[in-house]
């Protein structure tokens, strides 16, 4: 079943997705005219009517929902799961960030974080849009394990043979295209013994000498290292490493790519890293719990919400004033507390998070792989290293 057919099931806006926003929504207030607006698509004023909700509450659970909803409607795919990321991890229980997330995972070819999560909001509630949305996940990978399999059984009946099976050829003189096979069969690895491919090199190195030279047979020289030693060279310099991939479909699809153009001895690993979970906005400890209250209490009556001091640890005595997944509602808080006369500060909480790497190595010529690569991924970070480093 076509991707935009399921996707039209979950119905991004008010129903099924949007339950949760819709608890306890009363006539005239943001949200049910935000939701409204939504259903019409008049996004434009939905954020309007919005806006003086995120300014009071912007981390509530309901407004961030919305916002995530509203972006996906208007195609701002990334930001709309930066926002329900952030509901799944701060409310796990929260089971439409659960199914608005694997929509738009599966919007842009997540398949596997789809399916993921559509487990895991089967496991919070049984539900049959889910249950159908997750069959098609399921229909469309293997849809794409098909395709792959195809891919790799053509471009093995496409491989040239390997081996001594060139010099067993029936045709007297051999073809341009039969050198080639002995630096493949080189490159496949030191381990095998290299009589036969060092007798191939040497032969042509030797007729060139004795051609030139004039040299009788018996005083043949030795052949040099130079022949087998380069190409491995020129392999050590030009290891590269393309990274950080969300999920395990992005990164085969590029290296893919990679292979098409020129791209050997790929490997695609999953790894771990530090990543930021979200900003913690706060006062710095003060003297006491009791001037902390007072500084409290002055920020309530000037209309800040959202507080509460930190009562142990590091900062015992200091006030905090939210966490906040997005960067720019931090700077507004920030901005905000500032703005009334007080030292504010924020530090990011860090996470593990597990993506993806992939490693290859390419031949000398790295131009034309280089400019391909910056018009096809600009902000995706790849960098050179030595090849004997490779894990």
């Amino acid at each position: 079943m076509p991707l935009r057919a399921w996707l039209r099931r979950t119905a991004i806006a008010c129903g099924v997705l949007a339950a949760m926003t819709c608890v306890d929504a009363r006539a005239g207030d943001p949200i049910t005219d935000a939701l409204s607006l939504v259903a019409q698509e008049r996004y434009a004023e939905a954020h309007e009517a919005l806006e003086p909700l995120v300014k009071r509450e912007p981390d509530a659970p309901g407004v961030r929902l919305l916002q995530g909803i509203l972006n996906a409607r208007e195609g701002n795919y990334v930001e709309a799961i930066a926002i329900f990321e952030g509901l799944r991890d701060d409310h796990p229980a929260m089971f439409e960030a659960h199914n608005n997330l694997a929509v738009l995972y599966a919007k842009l070819g997540r398949l596997d974080d789809a399916r993921k999560t559509l487990v895991t909001a089967l496991e919070l509630r049984p539900d049959a849009v889910v249950y159908a949305n997750l069959g098609d996940v399921y229909l469309q990978l293997a849809e794409r394990a098909y395709m792959r399999a195809h891919e790799i059984r053509a471009g093995e009946d496409a491989a040239p043979d390997k081996g001594g099976q060139a010099a067993e050829s029936s045709e007297p003189t051999p073809t341009p295209e039969e050198p080639a096979t002995v630096p493949m069969t080189q490159a496949e690895g030191p381990a095998t013994a290299p009589t036969a491919a060092t007798e191939e090199l040497a032969a042509v190195p030797t007729m060139q000498a004795e051609t030139q030279a004039d040299t009788a047979e018996a005083e043949k020289p030795e052949v040099p290292d130079e022949p087998e030693v380069l190409p491995a060279q020129a392999s050590i310099e030009n290891c590269i490493r393309a990274e950080w991939f969300k999920d395990s479909d992005s990164a085969y699809e590029v290296a893919a790519w990679m292979r098409v153009r020129g791209a050997t001895e790929i490997k695609v690993r999953q790894e771990e890293r530090e990543a930021i979970k979200n900003h913690h906005v706060y006062i710095p400890p003060l003297a006491s719990r009791a001037a902390a209250s007072d500084v409290a209490e002055a920020l309530r009556r000037q209309g800040v919400s959202d507080i509460w001091i930190f009562r142990e640890g590091a900062r015992a005595n200091g006030i905090s004033l939210g966490v906040y997944r997005n960067e720019q509602y931090m700077r507004r808080r920030v901005a905000e507390i500032e703005a009334l006369g007080y030292s504010v500060v924020s530090a990011p909480n860090m996470k593990a998070v597990s993506e993806f790497v992939i490693e290859a190595s390419l031949g000398e010529d790295r131009s034309s792989f280089d400019d391909a690569w910056e018009t096809a991924f600009p902000e995706q970070a790849v960098h050179t290293f030595n090849c004997a480093e490779r894990i």
